[in-house]
Protein backbone atom coordinates (compact mmCIF):
# COMPACT_ATOMS: atom_id res chain seq x y z
CA UNK A 1 0.00 0.00 0.00
CA UNK A 2 0.96 3.66 -0.95
CA UNK A 3 0.27 4.44 2.97
CA UNK A 4 2.75 1.99 3.91
CA UNK A 5 5.90 4.26 2.12
CA UNK A 6 7.60 7.47 3.70
CA UNK A 7 7.65 10.39 1.37
CA UNK A 8 11.44 9.62 1.27
CA UNK A 9 10.96 6.13 -0.30
CA UNK A 10 8.53 7.06 -3.08
CA UNK A 11 10.98 9.49 -4.02
CA UNK A 12 13.71 7.23 -4.12
CA UNK A 13 11.55 4.33 -6.24
CA UNK A 14 10.43 6.63 -8.48
CA UNK A 15 13.81 8.11 -9.58
CA UNK A 16 15.64 4.45 -8.95
CA UNK A 17 18.03 4.06 -11.56
CA UNK A 18 16.73 0.88 -12.50
CA UNK A 19 13.72 1.45 -14.80
CA UNK A 20 12.03 -0.95 -14.00
CA UNK A 21 11.82 -0.49 -10.43
CA UNK A 22 11.27 3.48 -11.34
CA UNK A 23 8.11 2.26 -13.51
CA UNK A 24 6.74 0.45 -11.23
CA UNK A 25 6.90 3.10 -8.37
CA UNK A 26 5.10 5.42 -10.75
CA UNK A 27 2.54 3.33 -11.59
CA UNK A 28 2.07 2.49 -8.09
CA UNK A 29 2.83 5.87 -6.65
CA UNK A 30 1.83 8.63 -9.82
CA UNK A 31 4.48 11.16 -11.23
CA UNK A 32 5.01 13.91 -8.65
CA UNK A 33 4.23 17.24 -9.59
CA UNK A 34 4.41 19.51 -7.18
CA UNK A 35 1.00 21.53 -5.61
CA UNK A 36 0.39 24.79 -5.27
CA UNK A 37 -2.70 24.50 -3.85
CA UNK A 38 -0.55 23.01 -0.89
CA UNK A 39 0.80 26.45 -0.46
CA UNK A 40 -2.59 28.27 -0.81
CA UNK A 41 -4.45 25.69 1.89
CA UNK A 42 -1.84 27.58 4.41
CA UNK A 43 -2.11 30.80 3.18
CA UNK A 44 -4.67 32.48 5.52
CA UNK A 45 -1.80 31.50 8.49
CA UNK A 46 0.16 34.37 6.55
CA UNK A 47 -2.58 37.32 7.70
CA UNK A 48 -2.89 36.08 11.26
CA UNK A 49 -0.79 37.51 14.21
CA UNK A 50 1.50 34.59 15.29
CA UNK A 51 2.33 33.85 18.81
CA UNK A 52 6.06 32.38 18.15
CA UNK A 53 5.99 30.39 21.74
CA UNK A 54 3.35 28.36 20.79
CA UNK A 55 5.35 27.70 16.87
CA UNK A 56 8.31 26.79 19.17
CA UNK A 57 6.19 23.91 20.47
CA UNK A 58 5.07 23.00 16.60
CA UNK A 59 8.24 23.12 15.28
CA UNK A 60 9.91 20.99 18.38
CA UNK A 61 6.97 18.31 17.20
CA UNK A 62 7.31 18.72 13.39
CA UNK A 63 10.49 20.02 12.67
CA UNK A 64 13.67 19.24 14.97
CA UNK A 65 14.75 16.61 13.49
CA UNK A 66 16.33 18.53 10.77
CA UNK A 67 16.01 22.03 11.93
CA UNK A 68 17.29 23.95 14.93
CA UNK A 69 15.72 26.83 16.14
CA UNK A 70 17.31 28.73 19.45
CA UNK A 71 19.27 25.93 19.90
CA UNK A 72 16.93 22.91 20.13
CA UNK A 73 16.81 20.76 17.55
CA UNK A 74 19.44 19.02 14.27
CA UNK A 75 21.59 20.37 12.17
CA UNK A 76 20.70 18.36 8.90
CA UNK A 77 18.44 20.90 6.65
CA UNK A 78 19.18 24.64 6.72
CA UNK A 79 19.79 27.41 9.41
CA UNK A 80 16.55 28.24 9.67
CA UNK A 81 17.87 31.77 10.75
CA UNK A 82 19.45 32.45 7.28
CA UNK A 83 15.79 31.30 5.32
CA UNK A 84 13.54 33.64 7.23
CA UNK A 85 15.44 36.09 4.60
CA UNK A 86 13.27 34.66 2.81
CA UNK A 87 10.16 36.21 3.86
CA UNK A 88 7.34 34.27 5.58
CA UNK A 89 5.42 33.73 1.96
CA UNK A 90 8.46 31.87 0.75
CA UNK A 91 9.15 29.99 4.15
CA UNK A 92 5.37 28.77 3.76
CA UNK A 93 6.02 27.59 0.41
CA UNK A 94 9.30 25.78 1.22
CA UNK A 95 7.69 23.86 4.02
CA UNK A 96 4.13 23.31 2.31
CA UNK A 97 5.92 21.96 -0.87
CA UNK A 98 9.75 21.13 -0.29
CA UNK A 99 10.41 20.01 -3.15
CA UNK A 100 9.65 23.09 -5.58
CA UNK A 101 12.56 25.06 -4.88
CA UNK A 102 15.48 23.12 -2.97
CA UNK A 103 18.26 24.91 -0.97
CA UNK A 104 21.61 24.50 -3.18
CA UNK A 105 23.18 21.56 -1.12
CA UNK A 106 19.99 20.71 0.13
CA UNK A 107 19.00 18.09 -2.10
CA UNK A 108 18.70 13.68 -1.27
CA UNK A 109 22.08 12.14 -2.32
CA UNK A 110 21.66 8.18 -2.59
CA UNK A 111 24.63 6.12 -2.01
CA UNK A 112 24.93 2.40 -3.23
CA UNK A 113 27.13 0.16 -2.07
CA UNK A 114 28.70 -3.08 -4.18
CA UNK A 115 25.87 -5.46 -3.00
CA UNK A 116 23.06 -3.27 -4.00
CA UNK A 117 22.49 -1.25 -0.30
CA UNK A 118 21.18 2.19 -0.64
CA UNK A 119 21.28 4.92 1.96
CA UNK A 120 19.78 8.46 1.68
CA UNK A 121 20.56 11.87 2.96
CA UNK A 122 21.88 15.50 2.39
CA UNK A 123 25.61 14.84 1.57
CA UNK A 124 27.91 16.38 4.46
CA UNK A 125 30.99 15.57 3.20
CA UNK A 126 32.64 13.53 0.89
CA UNK A 127 36.33 12.43 0.36
CA UNK A 128 38.32 10.03 -1.54
CA UNK A 129 38.17 8.13 1.17
CA UNK A 130 34.59 8.04 2.25
CA UNK A 131 31.05 9.84 1.62
CA UNK A 132 29.16 11.08 4.47
CA UNK A 133 25.50 11.68 4.61
CA UNK A 134 23.20 13.57 7.29
CA UNK A 135 20.05 11.72 8.23
CA UNK A 136 16.75 12.86 9.66
CA UNK A 137 17.26 12.74 13.63
CA UNK A 138 20.75 13.89 13.59
CA UNK A 139 22.15 10.69 12.08
CA UNK A 140 25.00 10.07 9.96
CA UNK A 141 26.10 7.09 7.46
CA UNK A 142 29.59 6.98 6.55
CA UNK A 143 30.64 4.53 3.93
CA UNK A 144 34.28 3.64 2.78
CA UNK A 145 34.77 4.44 -0.80
CA UNK A 146 36.05 1.35 -1.95
CA UNK A 147 32.22 -0.09 -1.00
CA UNK A 148 30.25 2.53 -3.03
CA UNK A 149 29.20 1.63 -6.36
CA UNK A 150 27.37 4.79 -7.05
CA UNK A 151 27.01 8.80 -5.79
CA UNK A 152 23.87 10.10 -6.77
CA UNK A 153 22.70 13.67 -6.86
CA UNK A 154 18.58 13.11 -6.84
CA UNK A 155 16.25 15.82 -7.28
CA UNK A 156 14.23 15.81 -4.54
CA UNK A 157 14.23 17.11 -0.93
CA UNK A 158 14.51 14.30 2.36
CA UNK A 159 12.20 17.01 3.81
CA UNK A 160 8.52 14.99 3.41
CA UNK A 161 5.76 17.02 1.85
CA UNK A 162 2.92 17.03 4.27
CA UNK A 163 4.70 18.15 7.32
CA UNK A 164 1.93 20.63 7.67
CA UNK A 165 -1.01 18.52 7.57
CA UNK A 166 -2.82 18.50 10.14
CA UNK A 167 -2.24 22.28 11.72
CA UNK A 168 -4.49 24.61 12.07
CA UNK A 169 -4.18 28.07 10.03
CA UNK A 170 -3.04 29.38 13.74
CA UNK A 171 -0.85 26.69 14.17
CA UNK A 172 1.00 27.36 11.17
CA UNK A 173 1.23 31.32 11.60
CA UNK A 174 2.69 30.58 15.04
CA UNK A 175 5.59 28.29 13.71
CA UNK A 176 6.38 31.14 10.59
CA UNK A 177 5.86 33.53 13.76
CA UNK A 178 8.68 31.19 15.81
CA UNK A 179 11.03 30.86 12.45
CA UNK A 180 10.90 34.69 11.78
CA UNK A 181 11.58 35.73 15.31
CA UNK A 182 14.73 34.21 15.30
CA UNK A 183 17.91 36.61 15.55
CA UNK A 184 19.99 36.89 11.95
Amino acid sequence: SPADFSPVRIHFLRTHRNTAVSQEAIRVFGIYNPNPENVQRYSGALKLTPNPGRGRQVFLERCADCHRLNGAGRDVGPDLAGLKIMGKEALLQAIAEPNMNIRPGYAAVVIENLVGENAIGILEHESPQAVTLAQPGGGRVIWGRPNIQLVQPQPWSIMPEGLLNGLSQQQVADLLGAIMSLPR
